[in-house]
């Protein structure tokens, strides 16, 4: 299907954040003429009604529909924005959509947010709102639980605003990003801090694997082969660099160590790397799992973190250095996630989805 020129410059402005004013640049205009540089463009007034039209339509579009979920996350390094995405599932299809309603200044953390419900009017159709487990994020919307409560039992006016904000707790901390942070900061602080020989293991792998994944270009050469380079943001994405390590033949591995002159991987290192990778996996699948886009409901959410708990229990015993890490995983798992298995609309949710029902019990 043809999508319009204007509809493609607009769904990459909108989509990349962009500033409006890029369609006034000299290269910008230059690379969307092409080979048709005589052809009629977009200006900035064109783009700002269109924009101001989509933001009417999906206003309209809201007001058929019941019941939003929203994610939203603050960044405070330099200036703070504030990002939120609001959710819904398709009542005949069950598919799950996303639109971007906000990436703006913020000062008020949470009255911001509320700002943006209100000015979409579904305010009063958030059924909750998920964010990660940043604490001044938390804060603010603790303060409106408090305010809540407060005005709970006052009887509302006959002649109060049909547009009232009404001002919602926050029922739901990322799952993922909990599940993220057991994977991150609790393993991380439990082998850093641990027993000693574990601690000196654990910290002769990391500095030797740093060194490795500084060095593509003679990993490619000597290897034939990719290292995957960790994002820092994703965790899982070091448990893939690790597998991807530990599954590259030893001599290999020696041949790599030896032509950066770095101290070869130990055999007990080797063992140690083969144990944590196993254990790991699946932290790593759960998470992968948790994070997707279109196939994840809230419903998976208690299945998923139940079974990961049987994994581990079965595993730690059958592998080297690996009861130590898998206890204090299991123990982190139970602190951060109990409370999830009391929370009855996730236990409802839960039950809802056909292929789960009661079997995680």
């Amino acid at each position: 299907t043809h999508v319009p020129e204007a509809q493609l410059i607009m769904d990459f402005i909108t989509e990349d954040v962009q500033a409006f004013n890029i369609v006034e640049q000299p290269s910008f205009i230059t690379l969307v003429k092409g080979p048709a540089p005589n052809r009629s463009f977009m200006c900035y007034e064109m783009l700002t009604e269109q924009v101001e039209r989509a933001y009417e339509n999906v206003k309209a579009k809201f007001e058929g529909m019941r019941t939003f979920y929203t994610a939203a996350n603050i960044w405070i390094a330099g200036r703070s924005f504030l990002g939120i995405v609001v959710h819904w599932l398709d009542s005949s299809s069950l598919e799950c959509y996303s639109v971007a309603l906000a990436c703006c200044r913020t000062k008020g953390h949470a009255y911001d947010h509320e700002e943006v419900r209100a000015a979409f009017r579904i305010h009063s159709k958030v059924c909750c709102t998920i964010t990660n487990n940043g604490s001044n994020f938390i804060k603010a919307f603790k303060e409106f639980a408090d305010f809540q409560k407060a005005e709970g039992d006052m009887q509302a006016s006959e002649d109060e605003e049909e547009d009232a904000i009404v001002f919602l707790d926050l029922d739901q901390i990322s799952a993922t990003h909990t599940l993220h942070l057991v994977a991150t900061k609790d393993s991380h602080d439990y082998l850093s801090t641990g027993p000693l020989a574990l601690k000196k293991l654990f910290w002769s792998i990391i500095a030797k694997f740093s060194a490795l994944w500084n060095s593509v270009k003679v990993i490619a050469e000597k290897a034939k082969t990719q290292l995957i380079d960790p994002n820092v943001t994703r965790w899982n994405s070091f448990y893939h660099a690790y597998s991807k390590s530990q599954n590259t033949p030893e001599e290999v591995l020696h041949d790599l160590c030896d032509c950066l002159n770095l101290k070869r991987l130990r055999e007990i290192e080797l063992i140690f790397l083969n144990g944590n990778c196993h254990m790991m996996k699946s932290l790593a699948c759960a998470l992968d799992s948790l994070q997707g886009e279109s196939k994840c409901f809230i419903g998976f959410l208690l299945t998923t973190i139940s079974a990961l708990q049987k994994k581990l229990e079965a595993m730690k015993y059958s592998l080297k250095f690996a009861t130590p890490l898998g206890n204090a995983i299991l123990r982190v798992l139970q602190k951060r996630f109990d409370i999830y298995f009391e929370d009855h609309s996730l236990i409802i949710a839960n039950i809802t989805i056909p292929q789960f029902q009661m079997y995680w019990i």
